[in-house]
């Protein structure tokens, strides 16, 4: 199961405009995110949408998505969460909660780290902007970056033959033979 985080605006007419504010009120790099679930689909919350579990194809690759991987063990919890709460409305509140944190944050409706982080099993999601999930994410269950959104040829190896790859000690056409 991994986290993807998106690093560039959506290309619609207000994709830019959501972008900048979110990394504004993130103070990072980052303006939505995503969980892509053991079965390859994505899990999220998004405006005009509501909470849902579709295929993305995630273009612009790493340019425009930072991927991390998270534990196995997450994705059925994780999956049974958006399949009960799919068809849920965006909490649009959740940007005014960032400037202003008296406003209080809407039940039955959520934004990308809230539902993110309730598929997850955190008590008290709301508070999350997508580095911050990241960074509960990193701290509580070792996440690491990876390459993509699926996982590749070199992510199936032992680490001691990444190992050996990376140092240029062996080609990745030895793979078969070591």
């Amino acid at each position: 199961m991994r986290l993807a985080l998106k690093k560039t605006a959506r290309p619609t007419l207000f994709g830019p405009v959501s972008h900048a504010i979110g990394k504004r009120l993130d103070h990072g790099p980052y303006s939505h995110v995503e969980l892509i679930l053991p079965n390859g689909l994505s899990a999220s919350a998004v405006m005009g949408e509501g909470v849902r579990i579709k295929a993305i194809g995630y273009s612009g690759g790493v340019e425009a998505w930072d991927f991390y991987e998270l534990p196995g063990s997450l994705g059925a919890r994780a999956h049974r969460w958006f399949a009960d709460h799919a068809g849920e409305g965006y909490d649009y509140g959740a940007m005014v909660r960032f400037w202003w944190g008296v406003v209080a944050e809407e039940r039955g409706r959520w934004t990308c780290c809230e539902a993110v982080g309730a598929a997850l099993g955190w008590s008290r999601p709301w508070p999350y902007s997508p580095s911050g999930l990241l960074a509960r994410a990193v701290d509580h269950y070792a996440a690491r970056k990876v390459a993509g959104p699926w996982p590749d040829d070199m992510e199936r190896m032992s680490p001691s033959l990444r190992h050996l790859i990376g140092s240029g000690q062996a080609a990745l056409s030895d793979w078969g033979r070591l």
